[in-house]
């Protein structure tokens, strides 16, 4: 007999049992989110300390949030570029001199001696999870994973305790696919049946972007 009946009842019991679980000490979980053709049920936040430290080490703890992040991206696209180039290419150069000389101050981005400006590399410190939940039926929620699987290092899905002899009989599947399983009881336990390949996200630049906005709302 399934464990649910339906996915919202999964969702109240099983996203605390996400973080518990799938998540760390300061992680948070975003349910039912959404980025442009991204849609799954709860995206699941993990900090890589060590890359933590290592940015505050560098000096770059602040999130780069809005119109930095596209003039940190320019220069990290175009290695070691003359900024005029930028300033020639928009329509407000003056508020994006502005922009370039507060990043240059801030460390992100590095004089090279000759006019020109590089990025500065950053290490990033937040890990995505994704997580789908699934009351009946694997396909649609399996196709949300592999959607979410360009800005999030791992994708989980989530099923009633209930169907896991079923699951299990499809474990060869997600363990080619990379997509870990879970299966979650009404009292809220949820029990890992395959392990999510961790391998980082196939698009590192949007990626990228997403985590340094929920790290701007974490630190702001």
């Amino acid at each position: 007999m399934a464990a649910f009946e339906r996915e919202i009842d999964m969702r109240l019991v099983g996203l605390q049992a996400l973080v518990d679980e799938l998540g760390d000490d300061s992680s948070n979980i975003y349910e039912e989110f959404r980025l442009e053709d991204i849609s799954i049920d709860a995206l699941v936040t993990r900090v890589d300390e060590d890359a933590l430290q290592d940015r505050r080490a560098m000096g770059l703890d602040t999130p780069l949030i809005g119109d930095e992040r596209g003039i940190y991206n320019w220069f990290a696209r175009n290695f070691e570029r003359d900024p005029d180039g930028l300033y020639q290419s928009i329509n407000t150069p003056d508020r994006d001199r502005e922009l370039v000389e507060t990043l240059a101050e801030r460390g992100y981005l590095t004089d090279n001696g000759d006019g020109s400006l590089s990025a500065v590399e950053f290490p990033r410190h937040i890990e995505l999870v994704a997580v789908e939940f699934a009351a009946s039926g694997w396909r649609k929620p399996s196709a949300h994973l592999h959607s979410a699987r360009s800005v999030t290092d791992e994708q989980w899905l989530v099923i009633g305790a209930g169907d896991e002899a079923e699951a299990r009989e499809s474990r060869e599947m997600f363990e080619s696919s990379g997509f870990g399983l879970a299966a979650l009881s009404p009292d809220g336990t949820l029990t890992r049946i395959v392990e999510a390949v961790t391998d980082g996200a196939d698009n590192e630049a949007r990626t990228r972007a997403l985590a340094e906005d929920i790290y701007a709302e974490e630190v702001f």
